[in-house]
This record gives C-alpha cells, sequence and structure tokens, in this order.
C-alpha cells in the first residue's frame, strides 16, 4: 500500500469521509478563509481563459473547498461530520511552473458519538482533532511534536504547528468563528493539514 492509500484506509477507519473537489476555486472562496480581510497572499494563479468566475483560479489549499462540503453535510446531517482530502495544492513560484504538492487536509465538528439513548450529546473538541493527526501519523510511523503556532484561519490558543524533524509538517487547530461564519457554519468545526 502506498502512503496515499494507507492514509486514506486510516481516516476511514477513524469514521471520516472522503472527498474530492476541484482544483478550481474563486478568490471569494478564498477571501472567506481570511478572518480579517486583506489580500490573498501569495496570488493565487488565475486560469488563463476561465470558465466562470467561481472557477478561476488554481487553489492554494484544501480548506475552501472542504468548508463548503461541511456547510453542504450540515443541511442533511445533525451528528458529527468528518471530512477529508488528499490532493494537490498549487503554490505559484517566480517565473516558473507551479509548485504543486500533495496535502491532505480533514474537518471535523459536530458529535464525537452517535447520539446515545441517554440523549447526551459531547461535542468534538481540539483535542480530538490532535489525536486523530497524532494518530494517523504513529500509524505512519511518524513521531511528531506540536508546538505553538500563529495560522490566521484558526483561533489563537487552540492552535498547534505540526513538527517533525524540526521542519513544520502541518497544522491542527480550531478555525477561527469569522472563517466559520462565512461558510454559514454556526458550530466550532476543527481541522488538520499536512504536507509531504
Amino acid at each position: 500500500l502506498g502512503l496515499k492509500q494507507k492514509a486514506g484506509r486510516i481516516l476511514t477507519g477513524c469514521g471520516f469521509q472522503e472527498v474530492i473537489t476541484y482544483s478550481l476555486t474563486s478568490l471569494e472562496m478564498l477571501n472567506k478563509l481570511l478572518p480579517e480581510p486583506h489580500p490573498v497572499e501569495p496570488m493565487p494563479l488565475r486560469m488563463a481563459n476561465p470558465m466562470t468566475t467561481e472557477r478561476e483560479y488554481l487553489r492554494p489549499n484544501l480548506r475552501a473547498n472542504l468548508l463548503a462540503a461541511f456547510s453542504a453535510n450540515r443541511r442533511h446531517e445533525d451528528g458529527g461530520i468528518r471530512l477529508f482530502e488528499l490532493g494537490k495544492v498549487y503554490l505559484p513560484r517566480h517565473n516558473d511552473l507551479p509548485d504543486e504538492p500533495e496535502v491532505l487536509c480533514g474537518i471535523l465538528g459536530g458529535s464525537r458519538l452517535e447520539k446515545s439513548w441517554q440523549g447526551k450529546d459531547e461535542l468534538l473538541d481540539f483535542y480530538d482533532v490532535k489525536g486523530v493527526a497524532e494518530g494517523l501519523l504513529n500509524q505512519l510511523g511518524v513521531n511528531a511534536n506540536f508546538e505553538e503556532d500563529r495560522d490566521e484561519g484558526l483561533c489563537l490558543g487552540k492552535q498547534a504547528a505540526i513538527v517533525v524533524g524540526g521542519n513544520k509538517l502541518g497544522v491542527v487547530g480550531e478555525l477561527h468563528p469569522k472563517v466559520l461564519a462565512a461558510f454559514e457554519i454556526s458550530e466550532p468545526v476543527y481541522l488538520f493539514e499536512l504536507n509531504h
């Protein structure tokens, strides 16, 4: 089994559903990821002849499409939602073809367990998403540390950089309430992101 298939299998075993979204997005979607408005940096790559304004730019991350999928699922599902995507993102490079790293991004929110007969409804929290990331990396044979981080799309104090061998491999955290509001999500949602 390749690393990608193994990661997908582990997450599916943790109750996640895989989604596959478009590689193209819009500036409007990317702006929703910013709690405070400012130009998207670095500016994503624009298609030469886009078919529509919704699919004008190559995605620099998987977050926007996953949050849109979460929001759409929430309209039909009242329990816990766990989604992940493993795909390429496109990072601009000066006077060159884009860098195309594979990224694994997962989001989760809602109930921790299926509603029990007692009707107790415990919501997922930061330690659940950290546990998923840790468990995934352990099963892939990767030993990671979690260190303080400052990702503007996540809540300060409720996020951590995933560090392996002194290099930042990704991030875990709670999405900023303004980001969630932009996607019409009214509950805490947690994210993990791993760059190979």
